[in-house]
């Protein structure tokens, strides 16, 4: 769907276009109608994916996840879907991402804890509504899971983990529907502080503890001069560490496949960036690295 055709089926639909990103995985633009606010997202995929089952699986997952009962997390309501195109509209949520929150000057501590227990309350009970552990094995997920498909990437030789395979096999580890890229950004606060999931494009069954592990290097390192570091890491272990069946070994290997993941991320996006940016390159991997160091540290002093 070229520009034009996003064009005209906007004005098709009486939609106004008050502001487009382009991305590797998608287009998106910032809509208004009868004042209004929508969003139009269009997927994109590489050349050896398949655009079908992406743009099913991201619809699929916010119809499903739909369907938990609680009011916790939300996810925005689709308003209309043209399924041969592969782009959505919904319903655009007005506030501040959990990323932008917890920067802020005005930052509020109780509130940050209260924010985090809600979300983990609501992703305890996703994980438990979509658990899936009769006809998956360690191998499907090295082909499809969202994070272990990744591993052999990231890691090489040292992805396929026996260890992490037995404890798979013999069902000791959760699998369940994840989010795939679960980030402070990827989370909104609206006015009244509630809560939408946003981005499910990456969702599919996995190791829910990828999920979290994902999300706590992410906060941990938005929060280095905050207060409340060590709380939320109690509030995690406390949360999800049933995930990694109370193993430190399991959490200590996930944890470090999530550090060197977001370190390629990192030093993808810093080779499109201008030399003269290496500074800020340099800060953010020092900051990922002692975010990382941090997290483990404290888990195993069992706080």
């Amino acid at each position: 769907m070229d520009k034009e055709q996003i064009f005209e089926y906007c004005q098709k639909h009486g939609f106004h276009i008050e502001n487009a990103i382009s991305g590797r995985k998608s287009h998106v633009l910032f809509l208004e109608k009868n004042r209004r606010k929508f969003i139009l997202k269009k997927i994109l995929v590489a050349e050896d994916e398949d655009i079908d089952l992406k743009f099913d699986m991201e619809i699929g997952s916010i119809e499903n996840v739909n369907k938990i009962n609680n009011n916790r997390v939300r996810l925005p309501e689709i308003v209309d879907v043209v399924q041969e195109e592969h782009f959505y509209v919904s319903r655009r949520i007005e506030g501040t991402t959990l990323h932008q929150e917890i920067s802020s000057f005005f930052y509020n501590g109780s509130l940050i804890m209260d924010i985090h227990q809600k979300l983990f309350d609501w992703l305890f009970e996703f994980y438990d509504f979509f658990k899936k552990n009769d006809d998956l094995n360690f191998e499907s997920l090295m082909k499809h899971g969202p994070y272990t498909s990744k591993m052999g990437e990231i890691l090489g030789e040292k992805a396929f983990d026996p260890e992490m395979g037995d404890l798979l096999n013999k069902k000791n580890l959760l699998i369940s529907k994840v989010h795939g890229d679960l980030t402070p950004w990827n989370i909104i606060l609206d006015r009244e502080k509630q809560l939408y999931m946003i981005d499910w494009g990456n969702s599919g069954f996995d190791y829910p503890a990828h999920d979290v592990a994902r999300f706590m290097m992410q906060i941990q390192k938005k929060m280095i001069f905050r207060n409340v570091r060590r709380d939320l890491i109690r509030l995690f272990w406390k949360s999800f560490g049933y995930l990694y069946g109370e193993d430190m070994t399991v959490f200590q290997k996930i944890l470090s496949f999530q550090y060197h993941y977001s370190m390629k991320n990192l030093e993808q996006k810093a080779s499109s960036a201008a030399v003269h940016l290496a500074p800020v390159k340099f800060l953010r991997i020092y900051l990922l690295y002692y975010s990382y160091k941090f997290f483990l540290t404290n888990i195993d002093r069992g706080v």
